[in-house]
């Protein structure tokens, strides 16, 4: 019983150091009460949520390999037996299911950029579990979008299975959010039809992303939609890259160059880098070398102390684009390729 007792709080402190100091003790103590059968209320879901909000704030900094075996610990230990915990009334109950469902929501993004998908998966299906018990509709919903992106980003599902996920993910969002967040599944279903090369549907459900936005209020944006940054940059994020996929290049160059001027490079440097890589490669594609070495060296410099199998992808991805300037071309695309090879060189694969 000691034993367990002190695996308990042990695996509780390594979620506390995402709090505040002067909250750390209070968050120590709720934890082990409730493991000896208190009632779990508002002040512990409070807690799960905003060590979920620091774990994401550092994520974003850090990359989805820092980190991440201490958002697992805290998921199947202390959250865990949360949700296994004596709730007031069934209300309260579904709060911390559903606060449960954005930390592993988390545990599986950070596996997702830690370039391990099949763990990924994993965790995004316990998210998806935990949501439909905090709410079938919405929630869940919004969990079961990712499982189609992750079918199209990481092509580990087939072009058949991204509409439909889509598609039910839309059926059971619709009429239960506002349009800040049905906008974000209305880019969902285009993506999957550009992953299909269906370039009418998709065009249609940009259109209806964007005038969706236009309505939104981001105040408004339930708590487990608004843990991925603000609604128009990954609207124009995902928005050029189905139109990329489509081969219109040129509004995909339009939509990420709008992507980037969104996203605050401070708090979102790893998708400020991703964006601005996608930007340069849709340049490199249309001739526009000089435009995409400098969109290229600012991805560079946003990717600095990011341990993130996804910039890594991208910097991989740059300097194949550039070996064709490497003995002959530009100076900027021949500097460009060497600190790349630099940033390599100094950004080894995590074991």
């Amino acid at each position: 019983m000691e034993r367990r007792r002190f695996l308990t709080t042990a695996a509780y402190s390594v979620g506390a150091l995402a709090l505040p100091p002067e909250r750390r003790a209070e968050a120590a103590e709720r934890a082990s009460r409730a493991a000896r059968g208190a009632l779990v209320g508002a002040a512990e879901i409070e807690v799960v949520r905003d060590v979920t909000s620091a774990f994401s704030r550092a994520d974003e900094r850090l990359g989805g390999s820092t980190g991440r075996a201490a958002v697992v610990q805290y998921l199947v230990s202390d959250v865990a037996s949360y949700c296994r915990g004596r709730f007031a009334d069934s209300g309260t109950r579904r709060s911390m299911f559903g606060a449960a469902a954005e930390l592993a929501y988390l545990a599986g993004w950070k596996a997702h950029d830690a370039g391990q998908d099949g763990l990924a998966q994993r965790y995004y299906l316990r998210s998806y579990r935990l949501a439909e018990v905090a709410d079938p509709d919405a929630h869940a919903g919004y969990v079961l979008r990712i499982l189609a992106h992750q079918a199209f980003d990481t092509g580990h599902g087939g072009a058949a299975e991204c509409v439909p996920l889509a598609e039910a993910a839309h059926r059971r969002m619709r009429g239960r959010v506002g349009p800040e967040t049905e906008t974000l599944v209305h880019l969902t279903l285009a993506r999957a039809h550009a992953h299909r090369g269906e370039t009418r549907p998709a065009v249609a459900a940009i259109a209806r992303a964007e005038r969706l936005l236009d309505r939104a209020r981001p105040d408004r944006a339930p708590r487990w939609a608004g843990l991925g940054g603000p609604a128009e940059a990954r609207l124009t994020n995902q928005a050029g890259k189905a139109l990329q996929a489509l081969g219109d290049l040129r509004a995909a160059e339009a939509q990420f160059q709008r992507s980037a001027r969104c996203w605050d490079p401070v708090a979102y440097p790893r998708i400020h880098a991703l964006t601005l890589a996608d930007l340069a490669v849709v340049q490199s594609a249309r001739g526009l070398v000089e435009e995409a070495c400098e969109n290229w060296g600012g991805a560079l410099d946003r990717m600095e102390g990011v341990d993130s199998a996804r910039t890594r992808k991208a910097v991989e991805d740059m300097r194949s684009r550039l070996a064709v300037f490497r003995h002959r071309g530009p100076a900027a695309a021949q500097a460009l390729d060497a600190r790349a090879a630099h940033w390599q060189a100094t950004h080894p694969r995590t074991p």
